[in-house]
């Protein structure tokens, strides 16, 4: 008898649980028939419903401004900050349906507004909830054809280095200036490391040149990057290290001003163009062991140097030279040993279709008097790619061996 009734309560706990199931089923079913018919409804009505949102109001939008440096994993787009009325807007209600935003379906049927679905306002580079999307290097959000969207950077990207911060001798010291507003004043004994940025021009320059400057008088004493060759917004001094990383930022306090940089690089190649060779030679009237260290110098100046297409270039301003006795010279002294490194570096820009460098001559004595080895003599890239200034060095004395090899950056 117990057995029967057990089999009994079973049979009913399974019907129950068919009955269940079946109403469940169809319950199921008539919520997707009827987002179908929604969204298909919705779908209609969106050829006959234009978009609302104003482009200026989109670039306003956006969590920092267009041509901005930008990264993997950044957010840049806020959809919920762009908010409309749904009557106007149905288009943007279906997409919320399509992709299962629960959570904005229902604040639009309690609110009768919608928000702007990133698809519809973003071209490419920028995920469906506003981040940017996956890729290495720096990227920079842009806007064109009234859409957001943002670029991984290309195979090279390169800037030049740019006045952003000044010192204005005032009668009692300095004042440090940005985009024209004056951030801080310090007084003559309170120029120091720990007051004045120092990285591009040393405090203790600084501070001789405040002492002996007339009033007004101004310096620049930190480099921005500007002229992208993307086209992108101006980095300032703080973010260049943040953005490019150390290598870049050193670069660029190394070099003058107005000179190129490359920031960013990748899938390419190099290729050699030229190769050129010098030896230094005996000149005992000068010093050979003088002359022999101020060829080193030119070297180091020029060795890495980037020369952008159709830029000119520089080598690097914080080498020094020494000045040697020469009676003809200027002041009665010259940086005596520079011209054969010079002739090598002349002989390889210039058998790469280079123009002759500026500061130089087709002489013997290649650079000019008065003229700055490293940051006054000025090398033009005529052609479309970039190139790369290495030399180097072999032996000692006065057969020091100096060459120059001229390296074409290819893209992959």
């Amino acid at each position: 008898m117990f057995v029967l009734k057990s089999i009994f309560i079973r049979l009913k706990i399974k019907h129950v649980w068919d009955f269940m199931s079946s109403v469940i089923h169809r319950s199921s079913l008539k919520i997707i028939i009827a987002l179908i018919i929604i969204v298909s409804f919705l779908h209609i009505i969106a050829f006959y419903t234009p978009m609302e949102y104003e482009p200026d109001y989109l670039v306003e939008m956006a969590a920092v401004p267009v041509g901005s440096t930008v990264f993997s994993g950044d957010h840049i787009i806020d959809s919920n900050a762009m908010k409309y009325p749904i009557l106007g807007n149905l288009n943007f209600l279906q997409s919320s349906i399509l992709n299962l935003d629960v959570l904005g379906v229902i604040s639009a049927i309690f609110t009768g507004t919608v928000s702007v679905p990133v698809s519809h306002i973003s071209q490419t580079g920028i995920l469906a909830n506003g981040q940017v999307t996956s890729f290495d290097g720096p990227g920079v959000l842009v806007y064109k054809n009234n859409k957001l969207s943002v670029l991984a950077p290309e195979n090279f990207l390169w800037a030049k280095s740019v006045p952003y911060t000044y010192a204005v001798k005032t009668e009692k010291g300095i004042d440090i200036v940005q985009n024209n507003k004056t951030i801080k004043a310090i007084e003559f004994d309170q120029i120091k490391n720990e007051t004045v940025p120092h990285d591009f021009v040393s405090a203790d320059y600084i501070y001789k040149w405040a002492k002996n400057g007339k009033i007004g008088k101004q310096m620049v004493i930190e480099y921005g990057l500007s002229n992208f060759s993307d086209n992108r917004s101006l980095v300032s001094p703080e973010k260049i290290k943040e953005y490019f990383g150390e290598e870049v930022y050193k670069y660029t306090c190394s070099y003058p001003l107005n000179r190129p940089v490359l920031i960013y690089s990748h899938d390419y190649k190099e290729e050699n163009l030229t190769t050129a060779m010098s030896v230094l030679g005996s000149y005992p009237q000068y010093g050979n062991a003088g002359r022999e260290s101020n060829a080193r110098q030119f070297v180091k100046a020029w060795n890495g140097t980037f020369v952008a297409p159709k830029s000119f270039a520089s080598g690097n301003a914080l080498v020094g030279f020494t000045s040697l006795r020469d009676v003809h010279a200027t002041g009665g002294a010259a940086a005596h040993g520079v011209c054969p490194p010079a002739r090598s570096l002349r002989a390889a820009v210039m058998s790469a279709g280079f123009p002759l460098p500026i500061g130089m001559n087709g002489a013997h004595e290649a650079v000019n008097y008065d003229v700055s080895p490293s940051t006054e003599i000025l090398v033009y890239n005529p052609y479309d790619y970039p190139v790369k200034i290495l030399m180097w060095t072999e032996g000692s004395g006065t057969g020091l061996r100096i060459y120059t090899k001229l390296v074409k950056l290819v893209e992959n």
